[in-house]
């Protein structure tokens, strides 16, 4: 089996003083981050690889969750998943060295929701900021992971094959934050 866990970015910073890619996390962003990566746990799913947009606000929610998640995971950083497609982060997906089972995906919209919508056979999703999407495929090869040649009127997001993964859970900041005490 092979688990892909998606990850917005966390809340950044906007203003003319930053450029796009350097936009740092708002201090709710960093919140956010360390408040998804207790939901990791919670879970007991933790990356063996993390691999993060290199855009500041995707590289940070990156390290706030390896550190709070506590894993040694190793973040390759790549400009491929900035300003990109879902089919861009689906070959990211598909190209992860198979020695893992769980990685980690941290980018942005819209091709991250679309990645996710894909990967489930056409499930909508639509990723607020630092939402996860945890997804599980009976595969041996993450190259074996392609839920777009899925036909989604015919198949159920929720059925378990080599093409389309199953959610074992989505989850916005929104709805944890409800619950702190």
């Amino acid at each position: 089996m092979k688990t892909v866990i998606i990850i917005r970015h966390g809340k950044a910073l906007s203003g003319i003083e930053y450029e796009d890619y350097d936009r740092p996390l708002a201090a709710r962003g960093e919140e956010d981050a360390a408040r998804m990566a207790a939901l990791l746990q919670q879970y007991g799913v933790a990356p063996e690889l993390i691999i993060a947009s290199g855009a500041l606000r995707a590289k940070t929610t990156a390290q706030i969750i390896a550190q709070t998640v506590g894993c040694a995971a190793a973040i390759e950083l790549t400009d491929h998943l900035y300003d990109s497609s879902a089919h861009a982060y689906a070959q990211t997906i598909r190209s992860a060295d198979d020695t893992h089972s769980t990685i980690m995906i941290v980018g942005h919209n819209p091709a991250i929701s679309e990645v996710c919508e894909e990967l489930l056979g056409g499930e909508p999703i639509v990723l607020p900021t630092c939402g996860v999407c945890c997804i599980d495929f009976e595969v041996a090869s993450f190259s074996e992971i392609d839920g777009s040649k899925v036909d989604s009127s015919k198949v159920s997001g929720s059925q378990v094959g080599n093409t389309v993964g199953k959610k074992r859970f989505l989850y916005a900041p929104k709805q944890l934050r409800a619950n702190d005490v």
